[in-house]
């Protein structure tokens, strides 16, 4: 019954995802079948007729191809489902007018059969013909965590028809089905990587408060200077000099007023003021960001402008976090890099910002434990003496996944 209900109304009955519809059929009907036969009773003519037309609604529900006209595989379960009834009756009651109960059945399920006829729309979303297309194959196998995502299960279905193009390739299937369950896989994992981040703003609600209210009602009003399109590198969507961004990090950075820069090593090192100033955009950022996965569709890495993250109000994952940071520190007078590495529960992106050289990274950690008490600050070996870098991955000086890290983008000519 549940089977027919979710043919009907797939809406309200979710598929099982342990089996197909046919599978499901036919073994439900395997089942009622022999309990109905083991079941102590009264086996009459009208008893096995009911069983027998129970059984005829369920086979040609299987295959409806072999019907002269059309009708919906959802109509055919639930009136074999109700012949099955009409048995079990039959074989519960010791005296059974059978006049009335051959009238009675043939009338009940041809009236049903009619009226589901014409009420019933044929479509292609709910109707069901035999063994699942190679779209609905893949879906079964995935991680079930991707239909939280509203929309996702309707945008993987039309990504998987174009991989596979209707091909019943079971090599290229299992292919994909591996491909979409580690980046389903690698979703979660960094969604709980961020959790850690929900919970430290709860110590520090009133400079974020404060953050707040540097912001204001900062709004984008003129939309033709954010950026529309997909960009195709994360380097374009790097965006310090649009306005957009500017006024986003000065407003923030204004927290802590002065100068950003000192020299090291030919390069603009943050001063005691500029280390501040990362640390409040950082926060502030980290506080409001609201963790959206990239599609899973899409095939590569989405990567989102830095002035479109502020316009859709600071919403993406960890390469657009990385993006509005990295922007944000060039757009106040730092350097910035963006990097990439692997854990054992994936792959991540972060953005870091220029220290210098080794006294300036030491003042660095102390201005670090000044803002978060107690806090082990870490960072990568130096490729020089004055080549030290501050993470800011979720949270500032601290690496959530960071083994074998590769270099994504480095701030280049303006300095």
């Amino acid at each position: 019954m549940y089977i027919s209900l979710h043919l009907l109304l797939p809406g309200q009955f979710p598929s099982l995802p342990a089996l197909t519809p046919s599978h499901g059929a036919l073994l439900a009907a395997v089942l009622s079948v022999v309990s109905l036969l083991l079941l102590p009773g009264y086996k009459k003519s009208s008893f096995f007729v009911s069983l027998g037309i129970g059984s005829g609604f369920i086979i040609l529900a299987l295959y409806p191809g072999s019907l002269p006209l059309r009708l919906h595989e959802g109509l055919l379960l639930a009136c074999g489902t109700l012949s099955y009834s009409a048995a079990l009756y039959s074989s519960l009651t010791p005296v059974l007018n059978r006049q009335l109960f051959s009238l009675i059945l043939p009338a009940v399920l041809a009236f049903s059969v009619t009226a589901g006829s014409f009420l019933l729309p044929e479509s292609d979303d709910i109707t069901y013909r035999g063994e699942l297309d190679s779209v609905r194959r893949v879906l079964t196998q995935l991680d079930p965590a991707y239909k939280v995502v509203l929309g996702m299960e309707q945008e993987l279905s039309a990504y998987i028809a174009e991989k596979l193009q209707n091909k019943d390739d079971k090599e290229e299937e299992e292919a994909l089905v591996y491909e979409l369950n580690s980046r389903i896989q690698q979703m979660e994992d960094e969604l709980a990587r961020f959790k850690a981040v929900e919970e430290e703003n709860v110590l520090y609600r009133d400079e974020i408060a404060a953050l707040k209210r540097k912001i204001g009602d900062m709004e984008v009003r003129d939309k033709s200077t954010v950026a529309i399109r997909r960009v195709a590198t994360i380097s374009e969507a790097v965006r310090p000099a649009s306005p957009v961004v500017r006024d986003f990090a000065v407003r923030l950075a204004s927290a802590h007023p002065g100068s950003f820069s000192r020299f090291s090593g030919g390069y603009p090192s943050p001063g005691p003021e500029g280390i501040a100033q990362i640390l409040s955009i950082h926060r502030y950022i980290a506080a409001e960001w609201k963790y959206i996965s990239d599609p899973l569709s899409s095939g590569t890495d989405y990567y989102s402008p830095a002035d479109r993250t502020i316009a859709l109000g600071l919403s993406g994952d960890c390469d657009d976090f990385a993006v509005l940071l990295a922007s944000c520190i060039e757009a106040i007078g730092g350097r910035a890099r963006i990097l990439h590495g692997s854990c054992s529960d994936g792959a991540h992106a972060w953005a870091e910002a220029y220290i210098g050289s080794v006294a300036a990274w030491n003042e660095t950690v102390s201005i670090t434990r000044e803002f978060y008490p107690g806090r082990s600050v870490s960072y990568l070996g130096p490729r020089s003496a004055d080549d030290y870098w501050l993470c800011l991955d979720w949270q500032a000086g601290i690496y959530s996944c960071g083994e074998n890290p590769g270099y994504m983008y480095e701030t280049q000519g303006r300095f």
